[in-house]
């Protein structure tokens, strides 16, 4: 099903191969659009993180169908930026 979806004028695709396409929408934020299975996970061939991307909202979902619509990050940058965070241990409360 992914593979006749469109990308809209307006988002710039990233990645693209059979069942699944990762594109930044008008707004800036990185989607993907792929096949998932009876269950809604993601098809093995399709899965973001396979193309080394990590979920982080699900925007739309269409059992149907067979294909769901989510927010991802790359897993690079993100834990590039994981680097930078801090931990404060508090011992008065």
């Amino acid at each position: 099903m992914t593979d006749e979806l469109v990308v809209k004028d307006g988002c710039e695709l990233i990645h693209q191969s059979s069942g699944i396409k990762i594109f930044y929408d008008k707004t800036g934020v990185l989607r993907a659009v792929f096949d998932i299975d009876s269950n809604e996970n993601p098809m093995p061939q399709s899965d973001p993180n396979r193309f080394g991307y990590a979920l982080v909202a699900i925007n739309f979902v269409d059992p149907q169908s067979g294909f769901a619509i989510c927010e991802v990050v790359r897993l690079q940058e993100f834990l590039a930026g994981i680097e930078d965070w801090g931990a404060e241990v508090v011992t008065h409360l």
